[in-house]
């Protein structure tokens, strides 16, 4: 049976359709360069290093922050003015492929301030490769790079793989939490301008970007189109060497590092030493003494009485108040104990007087002492002890005529038993009456003082 082409005939088109579209989907992606690729062309190019375009963003452009560490690639650079000859590079604002003459010469002659980054060698073929850190002075926008003879100056005519574009006039920093840690302890380090978003490789270690031993790193992702900042925390090792160290980072194409003048100085120590705790000793529990005065007790152990917190010196001087106060109460018994004795209540006198001298001498004098009976009539103080109550508030009188024949001079005294002078009774004063208030006196020769 014979089998018909015709619908082979009609999928024909469709199928050269079907090719077409497929040869020119790749012929787009040719067109697209990956980052590393290079902007085809038959004049003088300049390409920017790849680790300054990151997949997928910015158009495929390079961009990132001042401080960035730049690499071009020089192609084509065949004129008979250059090749072979050092070429000047410099950086201009604005993009040398969209200048507004149309021209990449016009763009590099005319485009302005042109600022210098460095000198570079053509080879034979036309090539050269010059590396730079990203001036300050390109601090914003989009730049160009345009290379000029050493002969005349003039632009090469140029062109490049497009507008680098600045994120941040400030260079990528690092900056350290603490700048001694022990061992064991924990250190932050954090990040500025790491642009665009990007991983950071962040490490402590001997030295920055030397190969040296690293103490600790890790991977921290900075955040902000235009700020670029981290943060990341680390734990020193117990095993760590003691010593100097810096903290640095820098970002796996390498383009932004902090380097050796940016990195952070970290000195490591040892471990703080802890403590043993000691046995506290218990002291013996001291009894209390309790002082009493006058019914009152107060104690002066412990902090009875209220006297926690009370100073030694308030204590002591509490002290020697109450051991006056007992001296003084002492002796105050002790004196009313004395006076009851000199001067006896009312009816307690002696009966006999004491130590009365005996007649023996003309004229009534009196040669011995210790009768019992006074000279005739006269009535004389004889012992104080023994005076009735009723004379202490007057002074028995001192003896101040001439005595007799043969007797001293001498008073009524009663350490002068018998030795009163009076002959006369009416010379001693008479004896008080009853209702005479009593004596208050505690001297004999000054009753009533």
């Amino acid at each position: 049976m014979a089998v018909s082409t015709r619908p082979r005939a009609r999928l024909l088109p469709h199928i050269g359709v079907l090719i077409a579209m497929l040869f020119g989907m790749l012929l787009v992606i040719g067109v697209y360069r990956a980052p590393s690729a290079f902007a085809a062309g038959s004049g003088p190019i300049i390409h920017w290093d790849s680790a300054m375009i990151y997949p997928g963003e910015n158009n495929g452009y390079p961009w990132g922050p001042v401080g960035e560490r730049a690499t071009v690639h020089g192609a084509q650079f065949v004129d008979a003015a250059v090749v072979g000859q050092a070429v000047n590079l410099a950086l201009l604002p604005g993009d040398v492929n969209n200048s507004p003459g149309g021209s990449p010469y016009e763009f590099c002659k005319l485009a302005g301030p042109k600022i210098a980054i460095g000198q570079v060698g053509v080879d034979s073929s036309g090539n050269f490769e010059y590396s730079f850190t990203w001036p300050a002075a390109a601090s914003s926008g989009n730049y160009s790079i345009c290379a000029y003879n050493t002969v005349d100056g003039l632009p090469a005519g140029n062109i490049d793989d497009g507008p680098f574009d600045v994120l941040s006039s400030t260079p990528p920093s690092v900056s350290v939490s603490r700048s001694s840690v022990a061992v064991g302890q924990s250190i932050t380090v954090t990040g500025k301008h790491w642009t665009p978003p990007q991983d950071v490789n962040v490490y402590i270690a001997t030295c920055a970007d030397c190969g040296g031993p690293i103490v600790v790193t890790g991977v921290a992702h900075s955040s902000g189109l235009n700020t670029g900042t981290f943060s990341i925390t680390f734990t020193i090792p117990a095993n760590a060497a003691r010593g100097k160290y810096v903290a640095g980072a820098t970002t796996h194409s390498g383009v932004l590092d902090v380097g050796p003048a940016g990195a952070k100085p970290v000195t490591i120590v040892a471990a703080a030493a802890t403590a043993t705790p000691q046995p506290t000793a218990t002291a013996a529990a001291t009894p209390s003494v309790s002082t009493t005065v006058g019914g009152a007790g107060s104690s002066s152990g412990g902090t009875a009485g209220g006297l926690s917190g009370v100073s030694p010196l308030v204590l002591i001087l509490a002290g020697v108040g109450v051991l006056l106060l007992l001296l003084a109460v002492v002796l105050l018994i002790v004196l009313l104990v004395r006076r009851g004795k000199t001067n006896p209540s009312p009816g307690a006198a002696s009966a006999s007087p004491q130590g009365w001298g005996s007649p023996s001498l003309p004229g009534g004098n009196y040669g011995a002492f210790g009768g019992d009976v006074p000279p005739g009539s006269a009535t004389v103080q004889q012992n104080w002890q023994v005076l009735p109550q009723g004379w202490g508030d007057q002074i028995p009188p001192t003896v101040t005529q001439q005595p007799p024949f043969g007797m001293p001079q001498g008073d009524d005294a009663p350490t002068q038993a018998g030795m009163s002078q009076f002959i006369d009774p009416s010379a001693y004063p008479p004896a008080p009456p009853a209702s005479f208030p009593a004596e208050g006196g505690d001297s004999p020769t000054r009753p009533g003082n």
